[in-house]
């Protein structure tokens, strides 16, 4: 339900735009109040990827099992997002774009995850691939703090045991 509504967000925000002075043309309509607000399942997605991420940590934790490796979480994670991922920002960015400094800056930042810390290059090849850089950044960050939470989590089981 959450991704047909982002679906149905999505063809809103790009069927919305006018043109000249009237720039959002469904503004004060009843189809704007029904739709204006449809990214909240964007948020939805994050905090569940968050929470299923975070799993085998805390689970880990609690049954009291070794801490999971970041290492090797990363490498997963790794093996599984950037083959697709790198050869799609290649492709679309060699067919549209390929030359120029701006492009190339763009390219680079979303070989590297960074186009989200961009306005002007955030959504340039890839318009979507901004919630695979979040996605990056929530890896990289549970691999540094994962094993702080585990053992958070560890002290909580030990104190109910």
């Amino acid at each position: 339900m959450a991704a047909l509504l982002v679906v149905v967000f999505h063809a809103y925000q790009y069927s919305r735009e006018g043109t000249g002075t009237s720039r959002e043309v469904y503004t004060g309509t009843l189809l704007h109040l029904l739709f204006h607000n449809l990214e909240a399942p964007v948020a939805w997605f994050f905090v569940l990827s968050g929470f299923l991420l975070f799993l085998p940590f805390s689970r880990a934790a609690i049954e009291q099992r070794g801490l999971p490796s970041s290492r090797g979480f990363l490498l997963r994670r790794a093996i599984r997002l950037l083959p697709p991922y790198y050869l799609a920002i290649v492709t679309v960015w060699v067919w549209r774009f390929s030359g120029g400094e701006e492009q190339v800056r763009d390219l680079i930042a979303h070989l590297t995850f960074t186009q989200v810390f961009d306005r002007v290059h955030i959504f340039w090849t890839i318009g979507p691939a901004w919630s695979l850089a979040v996605e990056a950044q929530f890896y990289l960050l549970l691999a540094a703090l994962g094993p702080v939470a585990y053992a958070a989590c560890a002290r909580l089981a030990t104190r109910r045991a």
